[in-house]
């Protein structure tokens, strides 16, 4: 009986110094190191997902509803880098999307309602209410 209660401790002493151990083994690892692996971890989920960037534009400081301040606008724009990606974009690389596809996108700009429901009317009309020069698109 003797015996058996020595293997008995002999054997959770074992255990208990194997835990320890692990526990030791897991404290070895630097905080860099986990840095490193966790960080990892998060580029790899990161490049699994399309990222959206939402910037909020504020149409007039007293925050009235259908009034636009062009120069707030115009100034968020510039700060926010769009107006940037809008000309490097137009330098290069040519945007092509459908008439219809424009006026559902962009006809809600319009200041006045629009009557007419051709799209490439509305498309049109757009690009000359905003004084688009007629070389900078082709319709």
């Amino acid at each position: 009986m003797q015996s058996f209660s020595k293997t008995l401790n002999h054997q959770s002493q074992k255990q208990s110094n194997s835990q320890h151990a692990g526990a030791f083994d897991s404290q070895k690892q630097s905080v860099g190191t986990k840095f490193k692996g966790q960080l990892f971890k998060l580029m790899h989920q990161l490049e699994s997902t399309t990222p959206h960037f939402i910037r909020c534009i504020k149409p007039n400081a007293k925050q009235h509803p259908g009034i636009y301040d062009e120069d707030l606008v115009l100034q968020q724009l510039k700060c926010c880098g769009v107006l940037e990606v809008v000309r490097i974009s137009r330098a290069g690389y040519p945007t092509r999307m459908t008439h219809q596809e424009f006026a559902r996108r962009y006809g809600f700009l319009l200041y006045e309602a629009y009557t007419s429901q051709d799209p490439l009317s509305v498309s049109v009309a757009v690009l000359q209410q905003f004084n688009i020069p007629p070389e900078m698109y082709q319709v």
